[in-house]
């Protein structure tokens, strides 16, 4: 196995961190700001509900794009997740090749 190939992986470890991390930063705010959104139209009385779920299914109707917003990024941020834990298994992988490797030659 070649050690720029174990360099390449964890400098795709790296960037995937960073890049998890940043969408999951875009997730939250969405959330946050379809929360807020929600419970100030419920505090206003714009959305009105006997119980909770029938006020969070008028807040998703009255605020179908923020919803709709908020689902897309909780999707890129689960998929910048998975694509960072494939490359912490490779990264595994690859250097549990080196040590074999280096248990072979001694």
């Amino acid at each position: 196995m070649d050690k720029n190939e174990l360099i390449t992986a964890y400098d795709d470890v790296a960037k995937l961190t960073d890049a998890a991390f940043m969408t999951g930063r875009v997730a939250i705010a969405c959330k946050e700001a379809f929360e807020n959104k929600s419970a100030r139209a419920i505090m206003d009385g714009t959305i009105t509900g006997k119980n909770d779920t029938e006020r969070k299914a008028a807040a998703i109707m009255a605020f179908q794009k923020d919803y709709s917003e908020m689902n897309t990024a909780n999707d890129a941020y689960e998929m910048e997740k998975n694509q960072l834990d494939l490359a912490k298994l490779h990264l595994a992988c690859l250097r549990d090749i080196l040590r074999i490797e280096e248990l072979a030659k001694a």
